[in-house]
């Protein structure tokens, strides 16, 4: 299984949590979780601390992209990616969500 967030451009990773999952180690563009296997039903949660970058202009809008794909996916076009609009503010907290 992998667990892609491609990170905006503007955000910088500070801290993730993922317990049980490998990180890639990014802290910006393509941050990526992989897990050899997962059973029928399992679930997990990732948790992302990023900081909005210094030269950012505020109200700048991106798209947060992340998916999720496996080998044994039983409907690879499915419900395996979602998309967020953020709107670049100081003070803001992101967090992407994935539903599966």
């Amino acid at each position: 299984m992998i667990i892609q967030d491609a990170l905006p451009g503007g955000l910088t990773l500070v801290s993730q949590t993922a317990a049980s999952l490998i990180f890639n180690g990014a802290t910006s563009g393509d941050l990526i979780w992989t897990k050899a296997s997962i059973s029928a039903g399992q679930s997990g949660t990732i948790q992302l601390c990023v900081k909005v970058n210094s030269n950012v202009s505020t109200g700048l809008t991106v798209l947060n992209v992340v998916s999720i794909s496996g080998s044994f996916d039983s409907n690879p076009g499915g419900n395996n990616a979602d998309i967020k609009s953020l709107t670049f503010d100081k003070r803001k907290i992101f967090i992407p969500l994935i539903r599966r």
